[in-house]
């Protein structure tokens, strides 16, 4: 029997400074959403450091970003999503925040899913969204931005998300 099934694999941590392989835990940084997290220390550099997990100087906790991708991606608007996290959590996020979320973390999506090899079927859906807002703050004006996503249909697999701004503005 092979008893490395049960073991848990470690993953090397590498000093993002060095390169270096010679690292051990150091202290655990307390935030106010997202709780503790651990930092690394480099033994031959002697900084300090903590692994980038995705969600790396995000303010607000993981699964509070996902939730707010995932009720996104089911067709709930920035706005609804925001009311929604009013009532959940204490620390609520803008609307804005939800948005720069979105725009974040599809791109992160797509580098993935572009990796992946899917078993999709003949059919695929393709949906897209469009934005209105201003150019500027204090000028008049409106641009048009866009959000494609493509889902096949038989697997409900997202094949691809992509955010694209317009360069055209109509004032």
């Amino acid at each position: 029997m092979n008893n490395n099934k049960n073991k848990k694999a470690e993953v090397k941590n590498i000093c993002p400074f060095c390169k270096s392989e010679n690292v051990i835990k150091w202290t655990k940084r307390k935030t106010q959403n997202r709780g503790l997290i651990q930092r690394y220390k480099c033994k031959d550099c002697n900084k300090t450091f903590t692994k980038d997990d995705g969600f790396f100087r995000m303010r607000n906790h993981p699964n509070k970003i996902t939730c707010a991708l995932d009720l996104f991606y089911r067709g709930v608007s920035t706005r609804k999503v925001q009311e929604h996290f009013k009532a959940f959590y204490p620390h609520n996020s803008s609307h804005k925040s939800v948005y720069k979320w979105v725009i974040k973390y599809s791109d992160m999506i797509s580098n993935f899913t572009d990796k992946l090899k899917i078993n999709s079927g003949k059919e695929i859906q393709v949906d897209e969204m469009e934005y209105h807002r201003r150019e500027e703050h204090k000028k008049k004006g409106v641009c048009k931005d866009w959000f494609i996503d493509s889902i096949d249909v038989q697997t409900c697999f997202m094949v691809s998300s992509k955010y694209f701004k317009s360069y055209l503005c109509l004032k």
